[in-house]
């Protein structure tokens, strides 16, 4: 029997491509789905169970029954427990986020390479980025945001920058997904962080326009 990869490999793939519509970021995704799809089987083979009564199926987790009418059904509440969107660290929402910018918004590109610049620089090295965003708190930001200006290193207009790029993932989770229901940033006293003066030449960083265009949704 071929694996779900190989299906994917010899049937779907081409399809893709035959039609024009072939996007290899999605590509990806589908396969990494796929994948963690087969573990999630591997996980809970010898644990489900049929219900003799009305023939549903069900499994424990962490002592809750999971219940559903029929196994397809049942590994799909599953890959939402394990891998579902409340799982989505800022990490796995950014280049979501960035897809629904570039076509839904009139963000310009080079507001585009220039988040996705950032992002690289700032972001991918710390540890929030990979936990769940539905679990983020004050606190969380507040260490981040004293991680990058104990040192008067960051100006007050990089340091907005940044900060538009959290407040955006976030109202993209807020209201296009309806993930978390609050912006944990929204309360943090901005005052107490240290500025370096602002030089003359800003290079890579946001005008005003530029960070509204980062909140619309």
């Amino acid at each position: 029997m071929k694996s779900d990869l190989e299906n994917f490999i010899n049937n779907i793939l081409p399809a893709f491509h035959d039609s024009g519509t072939i996007d290899m970021s999605e590509a990806l995704r589908q396969v990494d789905i796929m994948n963690k799809r087969r573990l999630i089987k591997d996980k809970y083979q010898g644990k489900i169970k049929e219900r003799a009564d009305d023939g549903r199926v069900y499994v424990y987790v962490n002592r809750k029954q999971i219940i559903a009418q029929n196994i397809d059904e049942l590994y799909s509440k599953l890959y939402e427990i394990e891998y579902g969107k409340e799982t989505f660290s800022m990490a796995d929402f950014f280049p979501l986020w960035m897809c629904w910018k570039r076509d839904n918004t009139a963000t310009c590109g080079r507001t585009l390479r220039i988040m996705d610049e950032q992002w690289r620089k700032f972001f991918c090295e710390n540890a929030i980025t990979q936990k769940p965003l539905v679990e983020l708190t004050s606190k969380d930001f507040i260490d981040l945001f004293r991680k990058w200006t104990r040192k008067r290193e960051l100006t007050a207009k990089m340091f907005n920058n940044l900060k538009s790029i959290c407040n955006g993932i976030y109202s993209y989770a807020i209201s296009e997904l309806e993930i978390v229901q609050y912006n944990p940033i929204k309360g943090i006293d901005m005052r107490q962080f240290p500025m370096k003066p602002p030089a003359n030449n800003d290079d890579n960083v946001f005008t005003a326009d530029d960070r509204k265009v980062f909140m619309v949704i």
